[in-house]
Order: C-alpha cells, then structure tokens, then sequence
C-alpha cells in the first residue's frame, strides 16, 4: 500500500489540504488497479474524512463517488452538485471529473438524460491531461447509454464501438480488460434489442451469461428477460424477471422493475394484489416519478378502463419528453395514446394519422422498432384503417420504414386482434372462465362476452377451442 493512502487515513495527522490531496491520489491508484483493498481503504479514507471534517465541501463531494465504487447505495433523491461548485473545489482536476460523472448518474436515473450528457463531456475535457483509464472508458460507456435512453441509437452504437477498440488497445490488466468487454456486450445488447435485432442482441448476451458478478448479473437478467420477451417467449421471460426480483439489489433495481414492468402487464403476469400495490406507491409520490414509472402507471390506468385519466398522465409524459429531446419517450407514449384512441368510438382520424406519423418521424432515422412491435396489434390497425392515406401522406423515409414495421409485427392478416381481444384470446386458451377473465382484466361479464364473440367473428370460428386452434395457426398465440 504506498505510503500516501496509508497517511490518508490518519486524518488527524495531518492537514486536511494534505489528507485531501492523498485521497485524490487514492482513487487515482483505485481507478487503475481496481484491487479489492484499494476499494476497503479507500472506504475507510472516505469514511474517517466525513467523520473529521463533515463540512468540508471537498470531502462532500468526494464522498459521492462511492456511488461509481459501489460502495454507497444509490438512490434517485441523491442531489448533484452545482458544476460551478464542483470548479471551485480544491481537488485536482481528475477528482473533478470523478465528481462530474457521479453527478451525470444521478441525473442518468432521473431521467435528465441532456443535462447528464453536458456532464459527461465536462469530465471527459477534464480528464485530457491525464487520460484516466477508468474515467475514459466510464464516460464513453456512460455517454453511450445516454444516447440509448434518449433514442439516438446510431450515435450510442458508434461511441461503443470506439468504446471497444479503447478497452482492446487499452493498458489494462486481463482482469479489467475483461470487466470493461463484458458491460461493452450488455450495454450493445440493450441497443440491438431496441432495434429488434435479436440475432445480435442474442450472441453478445450469450457472451455475459456465465457472469456471476452481481451488477453485471442483474443488468444481464434484465436483457434477457427483455430478449426473451420481444422473442414471443413470455413464460420464460417472466422466470427471469422473477430471477431478478430475487437475486438483485443497488440502483440496477429501478431499470429493471420500471421497464419490465410493461411487459408482464401485456401478458397479464402481474396481480391485482402487486397492481394496487404499485398504483399507491406511486400516488404516495407522484410528482417524482420516472417516465417509465408514468408509462406503466398509464398502462395500468388502461387496464382498468380509464382511458381519460391515462391520456392525461401520458400528454404530461410527451410535454416532458419533448422538451427534453427523449424520442423514445415520444416514441412509446404516443404509441400507448394511439392504441387508447383507437378504442374510442367517433375517434379523430386526423389526429391518429398524426400521433402515429409523429411515431416514425422519430424512429425512423435510429430504426427504433421494439416499441411497435410491442404494441403490433395497434399497428395492424392503424395500416388497416388508414393504409391508403399512409402510402401516400408518409415521407418516403417514413413509408419505407412503416414498411419494415409491418414486417416486423407480422401484419400478415388485415383482422388482427385489438389488444383487449388478443388479451381475452390469452385467458381463452388457459382455460379462463368469463368470471375469472373479468376479474382479472378488469372488465365487466359482458365486456368479455363481446370481446369473445369478436374473437369468433374475426377468426371465422364458432367455439373457444377452434378459436384458440385457428390463432395459433395465424400464430396469433
């Protein structure tokens, strides 16, 4: 251990300009040599520093890197510091970029996807005198899943693969090396995947699958359950996502619980019970809740047959995300405002023409597909209804792409289920009763009973028997 760190923690013993200055060089050495020591004391130097001096804004602020060590628990109501602040400090200019990026995570979860990407370009022309190993693949994966939260995929997946040549020329250990491929492999996943490229998305988690490392696990279960579940697999996804409610813990929780979410919902995974639970969770502090939180709340809303008070909640999701610049957002809000107008009677033809254009205008260019494919049976009704107006009202960058999305979403049969009935089609094929259906969709008897004769009416079939057995050869289950 050399003799600056090990002085550090005597922070009695010497002058706190001193003792900051080692801590500095502390994490330093921590960064590049990631040994398990390293990481205790430098706890220990952290801790001993807040105890002796709490007032000390430098010592605050290096107090908050425990979140990139792993060593604080990280929650969302943690607070960045203000980057004047942070320029003021008398730290060296590596430490100001390590508290640059723990600030850029914080606003990562929070959903303040532009101010966390102006960090990280802070830290990143703070770090050019020394070329900090650590923070220079940090920033560069950091930056690339900003991009990826935002919806600018094509950026995302060229950082990565910057990101990769840096971690293959790169002057690291095997060990490091290793741990640096490894997220590089989870985090161009999440990216394939949200293209609906699963052949690819599918061998780079196969390369992280025998992972045991706890943060790298549970990002891993939670593409796998994603995987899975755009794979037409969601009994297995749902193990996994069980997986993950077991084995998980640390700020890697709120991705996967507030994403996944949406998932089993669509396939009815979730209970009344855990649905009531989150419903007052969320009501006990609304106004801070995530966008993906807002999202599922709306879907929730959906499933319970109001529609009024779910639009209300996803125009302040699209007033949001467009300030902000968050196409995804745009993206799947408006595809869950679509399939709640499509169901209305007397709809506005104009504004769903709108609302769906207004999709692909946004995901076109990034070839963003996962979040149609999640609402196919929307899609197959808006090519249904309005197929001429699109060939001919689309640009032809839109058209093409709308194309490929029909593609996708297997739009072979111009009467596909709404969402409801492909619901009600789901609980027939389990061997549901009317009552038990009711119950668990949230609609009275006699809604089910329309949506049955729907059914029948739409597969030419007269018995729940020949309905489930012509669905599944219009691979409809």
């Amino acid at each position: 251990m050399p003799q600056t760190i090990r002085s550090a923690y005597y922070v009695g013993m010497v002058p706190i300009s001193k003792a900051i200055q080692n801590i500095d060089f502390a994490y330093q050495k921590l960064f590049y040599h990631h040994s398990n020591l390293e990481y205790s004391v430098c706890q220990q130097l952290i801790d001993a520093l807040e105890k002796k001096y709490p007032e000390k804004n430098e010592i605050k602020a290096i107090a908050g890197i425990k979140v990139l060590l792993g060593i604080h628990e990280f929650t969302i109501e943690q607070l960045p510091i203000p980057v004047g602040k942070i320029h003021q400090l008398q730290l060296t200019s590596t430490s100001k970029a390590f508290i640059l990026l723990k600030n850029a995570t914080i606003l990562y979860f929070r959903d303040q996807f532009v101010r966390a990407i102006e960090l990280v370009e802070g830290s990143m022309a703070l770090n050019q005198v020394t070329k900090n190993s650590f923070l220079l693949y940090y920033n560069q994966t950091l930056l690339a899943q900003l991009y990826e939260e935002i919806g600018e995929l094509n950026k995302s997946l060229m950082l990565l693969k910057t990101t990769k040549q840096t971690i293959e020329a790169g002057k690291y250990g095997k060990s490091i090396q290793r741990n640096y491929l490894l997220t590089f492999h989870i985090t161009i996943s999440g990216i394939y995947l949200k293209r609906l490229d699963l052949e690819n998305a599918e061998k780079n988690l196969l390369k992280v699958s025998q992972q045991q490392h706890e943060h790298v696990r549970s990002v891993y279960l939670y593409n796998q359950a994603e995987f899975l579940y755009l794979a037409n697999r969601p009994a297995e996804a749902f193990q996994v996502v069980q997986k993950i409610e077991d084995e998980s813990s640390g700020h890697y929780d709120v991705l996967a619980k507030s994403i996944l979410l949406k998932y089993c919902l669509k396939h009815n995974q979730l209970s009344k019970a855990f649905q009531d639970s989150f419903v007052a969770q969320y009501h006990q502090d609304i106004t801070n809740q995530s966008l993906n939180n807002q999202l599922f709340y709306s879907m929730i809303l959906v499933k319970r047959q109001q529609p009024k008070q779910a639009l209300e909640v996803i125009d302040q999701i699209l007033i949001k995300s467009l300030k902000n610049q968050i196409f995804l957002k745009i993206i799947e809000a408006n595809l869950l405002k679509l399939s709640i107008l499509l169901a209305q009677p007397n709809a506005d033809q104009r504004l769903l023409k709108n609302v769906y254009s207004e999709s692909l205008y946004y995901a076109s260019d990034n070839e963003i597909k996962a979040p149609f494919f999640f609402y196919k049976e929307v899609i197959c009704q808006v090519d249904t209804q309005f197929s001429q107006e699109l060939a001919t009202q689309l640009e032809p960058k839109e058209q093409a792409f709308h194309q490929q999305l029909l593609a996708v979403c297997d739009v072979t049969e111009k009467n596909l289920l709404t969402v409801r009935e492909h619901e009600v089609l789901i609980e027939i094929a389990k061997g549901a009763t009317n009552k038990q259906m009711a119950g668990k969709l949230f609609i009275s008897e006699a809604t089910v009973k329309t949506h049955i004769l729907n059914i029948y009416r739409k597969l030419e079939v007269n018995s729940r028997i020949t309905a489930v057995s012509k669905a599944r050869e219009k691979k409809l289950l």
